[in-house]
């Protein structure tokens, strides 16, 4: 079985693609950079009815990140951890969602949307750690593509762009 984490609500398009190839996904928190404290758990909640419609047979949990406990017990049962949300990206790049490090182990494959700086902390952390780490630059590659689509009605040139400024 693997299981997954997700810090942030993400996309429950995007989380139910992964939750077809996870019987288990955990959302860890919302958003909690929102001004308002009672949407980001409502968000969160509304992101797993959504993949509990889309893949009723994935198990789904919500909880905050406040309960550090939880949160290391999470990430320390589970495959792969995803940060979906800003947090670490310039200005802010000494941020971290995880808080303490040692919950990182060989194995566990840590995967950060933030594409700037190229290596956050927590990929740094969890690097030092034995991870497998992804960084966000691909992401920010796949929804560069699939915005040109939206404006321009083409294709971008992908292998072009990562030649030019991937490279």
């Amino acid at each position: 079985d693997r299981h997954a984490c997700f810090y942030g609500e993400g996309q429950a398009d995007l989380l139910s693609a992964v939750a077809e190839q996870s019987p288990d996904l955990v959302l860890l928190g919302g958003d909690i950079v929102d001004d308002d404290p009672g949407m980001p758990e409502e968000r969160a909640l509304e992101t797993v009815e959504k993949i509990r419609e889309a893949v009723p047979d994935c198990e789904t949990a919500v909880f905050d990140l406040e309960d550090e406990e939880r949160m290391a017990r999470e990430i320390g049962e589970c495959d792969v951890f995803v940060n979906a949300t800003s947090i670490g990206m310039a200005p802010g790049e000494k941020e971290s969602v995880v808080k303490d490090p040692n919950v990182f182990r060989p194995g566990l494959v840590v995967a950060d949307i933030v594409y700037n700086p190229l290596e956050t902390r927590l990929l740094r952390e969890a690097k030092k750690a034995g991870c497998t780490c992804v960084g966000g630059k691909g992401m920010l590659l796949w929804q560069g593509a699939a915005a040109f689509r939206l404006f321009t009605g083409m294709e971008m040139p992908v292998e072009k762009v990562k030649r030019e400024f991937f490279s």
